[in-house]
């Protein structure tokens, strides 16, 4: 009974390391023809999820400009301010002397 279980374990270990070898010798014999392999595959992968990324920063940006009021493309200078927005100091003079009183 022992020598079957040995046996087998033999066995065992002789079928992983053939299947090892078969691997390797697919994955270098598919390199040496130019074919695709696992590292192509993990490589374009990333750069489909780069360019995921991207276009999703891009219809972000887009989506903020729209709710500020601007085209796509556009600037913040194409956005008509009045002049007593900007005049802060201004502002702040005024509270200061709401809050003197």
């Amino acid at each position: 009974m022992k020598a079957k279980l040995a046996e087998g374990k033999r066995n065992l270990s002789t079928l992983a390391a053939r299947k090892r070898a078969a691997d390797f010798r697919k994955k270098m014999d598919s390199q040496a023809a130019g074919l695709t392999t696992e590292a192509d595959d993990t490589a374009f992968a990333k750069f489909d999820r780069l360019k995921s990324k991207v276009e999703q920063a891009e219809a972000e940006a887009e989506a903020i400009a729209e709710l500020r009021g601007l085209e796509a493309g556009g600037t913040a200078e194409d956005i008509d301010i009045p002049d007593e927005e900007l005049d802060v100091s201004a502002e702040l003079a005024e509270l200061k002397q709401k809050l003197q009183k």
